[in-house]
């Protein structure tokens, strides 16, 4: 028997080889090994970086064995079990942060190490949350942040301190940052909310720095009121000071929105009609998030239209005056007596649309009562040399008119001769310190100078449409004018006793660039420098819809309407 050692390093790595032996002294006695073997090594390639709880992809070179055992070691024993490392490489998770070596094993259990690495750092994973921004109950919360040392392949959120935690839906996590929306309604409404974010794996945590709010709002009451009377409206918001308030229909606000705060305000009601009244978190029309609404009937007030009008079903009724209507005409300007005499001074006006929008006129300058005067009924009488017109009682709902859209009929008969440049005016809105005739809507006639029946929609630029049909023939004739404003084509409209629609294009805006905002409605008068245009005739029935009517049907049904009440 005989035995002997090998120096390590002499037989290179690989195998399987097969041992022979001989006897120096007698060379041609050999001996071999009845089997073979293999040397085996392994060395670890680059070291990747670690983040604690993270795993990492470890390359190496094997020789002479097939599977190797990588293991974290601490110094003193290794730290978790051994991972089978076949191939090139394979994956290992990262202790908690530290300083720790590597070791590449021949085996599950044994001592053997075939490479090490040492002085290896693990990173402590971080995550850094942004402050949220405060939102509405209603909304979604964007929530975003940053994290290193690891990207977590999923993610929790936590509102009390992580004594709960809500997977985060569908997270995008790239590139050291992440971010996902939390559905409306998960979080309660409140303040002072500090959101944490945590690594779903790791359980590494961050939280937002600052805290936040969500907020929301409830009517307690159903409001209810006639037109320009104070709405007391009671509301709760949570997680908000200050909130805003409007009348809307549809998806119309009809008056600018109001500031409120704590549980009550006090708003002054629209026009009579079906209202929702909405809180927003915004001041500014048309933006933010609607909180709360409510749905309100505003009551109507005054004497009742006419039922054949009111049949057509044109929505948004604003002021319908009816001089054939004998309980709207009166005697004085505070509407005590009615007036029911021939040639007698009318200084007040009922508006027959519910709304209470009145006119008036306390001075000596009022139109005079014609009876009979047109097809059996009842008109107004203006002189344009007496400078005789009416105005709106209260202006608190013309301003909402300026920036939309419009529909007016009017009937109205001129009795002497008007120049186009000085026309003859039945009703207008605009601005009664206006230094000239823009920034109106309003309806005139002339019959000479390039005669016409005109509605012009004045801003920055003049925009007028005008019938010519009838030209110097316009006197004494009745016209029954439906006047129409489309502000999304910035088109005005006119069709004169039936003849073809003429249009002509005006521009906006309609409230800004220096312009006067609408404050005043006149009946025989329009604003126009230091001369105004009056009226010089009879004006008989003008009312106004805050809506552009472009329903064929309900078009030629305004203009029988009219036909058959006051004449041909």
């Amino acid at each position: 028997m005989f035995t002997f050692t090998i120096a390590a390093g002499s037989v290179p790595a690989g195998g399987p080889y097969l041992l022979r032996v001989r006897d120096t002294g007698t060379p041609a006695v050999v001996g071999a090994a009845v089997a073979g073997f293999s040397i085996e090594s392994g060395i670890i390639g680059a070291i990747p970086s670690f983040a604690a709880g993270q795993t990492a992809t470890i390359p190496f070179t094997l020789l002479g064995l097939g599977t190797a055992y990588l293991a974290w070691w601490n110094g003193f024993n290794d730290i978790g079990p051994r991972v089978a490392a076949a191939g090139t490489s394979a994956t290992i998770a990262a202790p908690i942060a530290g300083t720790y070596a590597l070791r590449l094993y021949d085996s599950l259990t044994g001592a053997t190490v075939l490479d090490a690495r040492t002085n290896i750092t693990v990173s402590g994973q971080t995550i850094a949350v942004t402050s949220p921004t405060s939102t509405a109950l209603v909304n979604s919360l964007a929530i975003a942040g940053t994290y290193a040392n690891g990207a977590p392949t999923a993610l929790d959120w936590s509102v009390n301190g992580g004594s709960s935690w809500t997977a985060a839906p569908t997270p995008t996590i790239a590139g050291g940052t992440f971010s996902f929306l939390i559905p409306s309604g998960s979080i309660p409404a409140g303040t002072g909310i500090t959101m944490t974010v945590r690594d779903h794996a790791t359980g590494t945590r961050g939280s937002a720095p600052t805290n936040f709010n969500i907020y929301s709002a409830a009517f307690s009451n159903i409001p209810t009121g006639s037109p320009g009377s104070s709405v007391v409206v009671n509301f709760t918001l949570t997680g908000i000071s200050t909130a805003y308030l409007v009348w809307t229909q549809g998806q119309v606000e009809t008056t600018s929105r109001v500031p409120i705060s704590g549980t009550t305000a006090t708003v002054v009601a629209p026009a009579a009609g079906g209202y929702t009244l909405a809180i927003f978190d915004s001041a500014t029309t048309g933006s933010g998030t609607q909180l709360a609404t409510v749905v309100v009937t505003v009551t109507s007030v005054g004497p009742a239209p006419d039922s054949a009008l009111v049949s057509i079903g044109i929505p948004n009724p604003i002021v319908l005056l009816d001089t054939s209507n004998g309980q709207t005409l009166f005697s004085d300007a505070g509407f005590t007596t009615l007036q029911t005499s021939n040639g007698g001074i009318v200084k007040g006006l009922r508006d027959t649309s519910g709304n209470g929008y009145d006119l008036n006129q306390p001075g000596a300058n009022a139109p005079t009562l014609a009876i009979g005067v047109q097809n059996s009924r009842n008109g107004l009488l203006f002189s344009k040399s007496a400078a005789q017109f009416l105005e709106q009682v209260s202006s608190g709902w013309i301003g909402a008119l300026q920036g939309g859209p419009l529909t007016a009929l009017v009937v109205l008969r001129i009795v002497t001769d008007a120049a186009s440049g000085s026309p003859y005016v039945a009703t207008s809105i605009s601005n009664s310190g206006n230094s000239d005739a823009r920034n109106a809507f309003s309806v005139n006639a002339s019959t000479t100078t390039n005669p016409s029946v005109q509605a012009a929609r004045h801003t920055a630029t003049f925009g007028s449409a005008k019938d010519t049909t009838l030209g110097a023939s316009a006197k004494n004739t009745l016209l029954k004018v439906i006047a129409r404003f489309d502000v999304n084509g910035s088109l005005v409209h006119v069709i004169v006793n039936g003849h073809a629609d003429v249009s002509s294009t005006t521009v906006g805006p309609y409230s800004v660039g220096g312009l006067a905002s609408w404050d005043s409605f006149f009946l025989g008068k329009q604003p126009a420098g230091t001369t105004p245009f009056y009226m010089d005739g009879y004006v008989f029935e003008v009312d106004l819809w805050n809506t552009f009517l472009n329903d064929p049907g309900k078009l030629s049904s305004l203009g029988s309407y009219a036909t058959t009440k006051w004449g041909s």
